[in-house]
């Protein structure tokens, strides 16, 4: 039998082979912006530590100063003692920018440390979801390879070929999905 029995069938092969290799294209796409998201997402949970020991500082030092003109307000001398309940009021009253500015800075931060979270997770899943098409299109691809190699008459040198390229874009999955 010629090569040109089954043009249809290789051409077919070809079609194939070209829908596994757009969709592993598309994997690496996806995994890279997955990854991509990953990173934003650790910067915001370090971002978010970050504010969250500046406001722990800041907490701690207004409540130490505290503590501490209380404690001098009850020890000393009568001038000593009414002069520490003046600081300690004074102290009281005025507005704790530095605090107020860190619980903001840590309200924000835990805002976008859960919105990178969430697209991280939404990009992991497409990246999933993309392999998992990737590998779909390579299984079909490699039944019709075989349905085809199979028939008389066929183009071994072109279903060599295709055969080949879908062993490359098999090196492409994970090793986890028979990669």
């Amino acid at each position: 039998a010629s090569q040109g029995d089954n043009q249809e069938e290789v051409a077919e092969a070809q079609r194939k082979l070209e829908e596994v290799q757009a969709a592993f294209e598309e994997v690496q796409k996806t995994a890279k912006a997955a990854k991509e998201q990953e990173a934003a997402a650790k910067k915001a949970k370090a971002e978010l530590d970050a504010a969250l020991a500046d406001l722990k500082a800041e907490e701690d030092a207004y409540n130490n100063k505290t503590k501490e003109l209380e404690k001098k307000s009850e020890e000393g001398g009568v001038v000593s003692r009414n002069k520490a309940k003046a600081e300690l009021a004074q102290h009281l009253a005025t507005d704790p920018l530095p605090l107020r500015k860190a619980k903001i800075t840590c309200e924000a931060a835990v805002k976008k440390a859960e919105r990178t979270a969430a697209e991280a997770e939404a990009s992991r899943i497409a990246a999933e979801a993309a392999v998992t098409a990737a590998e779909a299109a390579l299984a079909e691809a490699e039944a019709y390879l075989q349905e085809v190699r199979s028939k008389p008459g066929c183009a071994a040198g072109a279903i060599w070929w295709i055969d080949r390229e879908l062993h490359e874009q098999r090196k492409y999955l994970p090793s986890s999905k028979g990669g």
